[in-house]
């Protein structure tokens, strides 16, 4: 049976962490302090695919018009809200970049709503890759 190597609950973890190494963060990503996440996953096994939902509270650290959040290459988001509004979202290599309509100030709280899905990479070599 093969397993699912990488799951988004994984690849949304603290932002700024390299999936092998960490790094340096990004100013998108040092802006904020995640609060808490809240992680609703659908799985697939047939179709070896899942999809779900990732909520993201954060508090402000830094004055920013957009945050880099981290989500595996494989993963489609569908659509990305503060829990009630859409918010503007460009996808890139591993990273989605979230822009708010104003401005968010320190100590603001901010919430995120990510909804994806995809096919996970499977580990060729688990635990290690």
């Amino acid at each position: 049976m093969t397993s699912l190597a990488v799951l988004p609950i994984l690849a949304i973890t603290l932002a700024g962490q390299e999936p092998i190494s960490g790094g340096t963060l990004k100013l998108e990503q040092a802006a904020y302090d995640v609060q808490s996440y809240d992680v609703s996953i659908k799985i697939d096994p047939v179709n070896k695919m899942l999809s779900g939902m990732t909520t993201m509270n954060a508090k402000v650290v830094i004055p920013t018009g957009s945050i880099l959040l981290d989500l595996d290459e494989p993963y489609k988001v569908s659509k990305i809200t503060d829990g009630k509004t859409a918010l503007r979202f460009d996808r890139l290599k591993d990273t989605i970049r979230v822009y708010f309509p104003l401005s968010k100030q320190p100590g603001e709280l901010i919430r995120i709503d990510t909804t994806y899905s995809g096919t996970p990479h499977v580990a060729k070599n688990a635990p290690w890759d």
